[in-house]
């Protein structure tokens, strides 16, 4: 019966808060990923001043001073293409889902009316069989209110 009446607004919330609390560490985890490798990247130019020429010619398509290198040049559709890969990789990871399966199926109307008339029609079975819990002592205090 309590499954029933929860279902709803308090397990779906609860899942719901559950996925974005996964994705959210997920996001977390990628952003402390992205700030080790430019804390790796600050530390390198820091020991080599050289590297930071090498950086700036990938980064900002600068053409490098040396002439007996051959560095590969992109264009902007090599690179739209491959932003679009990544995006499409990440998306297919993507969220997690909110409910589970027996969740989804406690939510429907149907299933939610029939938990809920099994849950009244065990507790009825439960008073009709085992009484109404009253204890024996209060039983008895109240005949000897009435006689005397």
């Amino acid at each position: 019966m309590v499954l029933s009446i929860l279902a709803e607004p308090e397990l779906t919330t609860y899942y719901y808060n559950r996925a974005v609390l996964a994705q959210i560490e997920a996001q977390n985890e990628k952003i402390q990923d992205l700030t080790e490798q430019y804390a790796a990247q600050v530390k390198l130019i820091e020991s080599d001043p050289n590297i930071l020429q090498r950086f700036s010619a990938t980064t900002f398509g600068h053409k490098p001073l040396t002439d007996e290198t051959a560095f590969p040049e992109a264009s902007g559709n090599v690179l739209r293409d491959e932003t679009e890969q990544i995006l499409r990789r990440d998306e297919a990871s993507g969220p997690v889902e909110p409910t589970p399966e027996w969740l989804a199926h406690i939510l429907q109307p149907k299933i939610r009316l029939a938990l809920f008339l099994t849950g009244c029609g065990l507790v009825l079975i439960t008073f009709i069989f085992f009484g109404s819990g009253l204890p024996k002592e209060a039983k008895s205090t109240s005949k000897s209110d009435r006689h005397g």
